[in-house]
């Protein structure tokens, strides 16, 4: 079994590797040409919001951030305000103010993450395949 672990300075070099192998390689050129696809427009509680189509690695890593944050309030609400201003490509939803504005007057903030997470990525529908439910 192969184990590795990737610290950051890994990743760093892992990234520098495929940036390098990304100039000279047609193949991934390509692939990367078709993943960067126009956003999905989604309906979230009767709003229509346009989204970025697939969860790139550096934003996997930010969500992943919220583990560690758990019992700091003030910092997860900051988070979520950054995270959902990454996923929505149009103003004024593409601001971690508005996300905060929106969590002040109403309070659903986390609920409409969840829905973005589910209608955009189809998160429960993975996590059942997965689990062969």
């Amino acid at each position: 079994m192969y184990n590795v672990v990737l610290t950051e300075d890994r990743i760093k070099k892992l990234d520098e590797m495929v940036s390098q192998d990304t100039e000279s390689n047609e193949e991934i050129k390509a692939l990367l040409t078709k993943f960067k696809t126009a956003p999905r427009e989604i309906e979230v509680f009767g709003i229509k919001l346009k989204v970025i189509p697939t969860i790139p690695r550096n934003l996997r890593k930010e969500i992943a951030k919220f583990e560690s944050m758990y019992n700091d309030i003030e910092a997860t609400e900051e988070h979520t305000y950054r995270i959902l201003s990454k996923i929505c490509v149009d103003p004024p939803f593409n601001s971690p103010e508005t996300w905060e504005y929106l969590d002040e007057k109403t309070g659903t903030v986390p609920e409409i993450m969840r829905e973005i997470f589910n209608e955009a990525y189809n998160l429960e529908k993975k996590i059942k395949k997965f689990r062969g439910e």
